[in-house]
């Protein structure tokens, strides 16, 4: 309301100001056809400045206010890729792009290219423009980013399939940091004012990154165990439950593995608590490094680790189990252990099965299957097909 009111303060001192010339300038003329001409010429000119002042004005107080409305959905971003669908929203309520792309290197790292539907080759076009907008600005980064394709109902192939590069863009700089940036098509130069609209929008880009990305850190840590860096009991307990809820739905295989360091008390009493750390430090190291980007490798509680195996059924984790357990055994680890190998057991819970109807019987399962491997000699794996 207050930008209104200004607004409408400006715009009746510019019809003051046009009234006052004219009077003015009438006055001191004569009426002559060369003072009247003159004078035409003059409020001719005087008029033309003043419209422009007020387009400015108007144009102005738009882009301030659909960047208002940018920055609210910006920090309701949940995702990188949200953050990004967002900022496309918000250009497309003023500009029409055929083609918008978005490259964030940090502090989060999401890129997002959006192209018309019914392209003859869109990956030619999507490789071109990330080489061409990494030559022009000598980022090398740019396509280890791997842009994820996102086709729009834009109309116009023709205009598309002939786009010059490099594209209009808007480097994402705030004090000397580089955080990317974002391109659009050339046709958009036609517009006015579009490039005070592509500075508002990277500055609020950059804000939005910021926050989300102290927040994703913000998760991390609750989720994240402060000796090994892997997931914690909390962090278990979330992905579990999100996979159970999967597997169950589209009836797809998901094992749980849950694996205890043997004689872990001996190993403390013997050499002391900072040489047991660093043998869960190992041991966790070990679990990742034959883990797979899909699996999720946690610290379920002391010297007890659970590993969950998405898409794996029963004789597959079996065989994963198997090559953990040898990995752990031959293992040197740190000195003072020196030759003293470490050993583990595994216990092994599957789905689907028609018995287990629930989580808590899942978990118990495998902690059942665990303490059947201690009771029966250790360093071993134990599931309902194997022991």
């Amino acid at each position: 309301m207050a930008q209104a009111s200004v607004t409408s303060v400006a715009m009746a001192s510019i019809d003051e100001r046009v009234s006052l010339f004219g009077k003015r300038r009438f006055m001191d003329s004569t009426f002559s056809e060369h003072g009247l001409l003159r004078l035409s010429l003059n409020l001719a000119r005087e008029n033309a400045f003043l419209r422009e002042a007020t387009l400015a004005v108007r144009q102005e107080l738009r882009v301030q206010e659909s960047v208002r409305g940018l920055r609210e959905g910006l920090f309701s971003a949940e995702t990188p890729d949200d953050l990004i669908e967002k900022l496309y929203g918000g250009i497309q309520q003023f500009l029409r792009p055929a083609v918008f792309g978005c490259f964030f290197s940090q502090p989060i790292r999401a890129a997002k290219i959006f192209l018309p539907r019914g392209l003859s080759s869109p990956q030619r076009l999507v490789d071109e423009m990330v080489a061409q907008m990494a030559a022009f600005y000598g980022d090398t980064t740019l396509p280890d980013l791997l842009p994820k394709i996102v086709f729009t109902d834009y109309n116009d192939l023709a205009a598309v399939e002939s786009v010059q590069f490099p594209l209009v863009s808007c480097r994402l700089i705030e004090n000397q940091v580089d955080y990317g940036l974002f391109a659009i098509s050339k046709e958009i130069e036609r517009e006015s004012g579009y490039q005070l609209l592509l500075n508002s929008y990277g500055q609020e880009a950059i804000q939005a990154a910021r926050s989300q990305h102290k927040l994703e850190i913000a998760r991390a840590s609750a989720l994240t165990d402060g000796l090994t860096g892997l997931y914690n009991y909390r962090g278990f307990r979330q992905f579990i439950e999100k996979e159970f809820d999967q597997s169950r739905r589209y009836t797809r295989p998901l094992s749980l593995i849950l694996l205890d360091i043997d004689h872990f008390k001996t190993i403390n009493d013997t050499f002391g608590h900072p040489v047991g750390d660093t043998v869960l430090e190992e041991v966790a190291g070990l679990l990742q490094a034959n883990a797979r980007t899909s699996d999720y490798v946690t610290r379920y509680g002391g010297e007890e680790f659970a590993l969950i195996l998405p898409e794996t059924d029963e004789i597959q984790s079996v065989r994963f189990a198997e090559r953990l357990r040898r990995a752990i055994a031959t293992h040197p680890f740190a000195d003072p252990i020196g030759d003293r190998r470490v050993r583990a057991s595994f216990g092994i819970a599957s789905i689907p099965r028609d018995d287990v109807y629930s989580l808590e019987q899942l978990i118990s399962e495998a902690d059942h299957r665990l303490y059947h491997a201690k009771h029966i000699g250790r360093d071993c794996v134990v599931s309902r097909i194997h022991q």
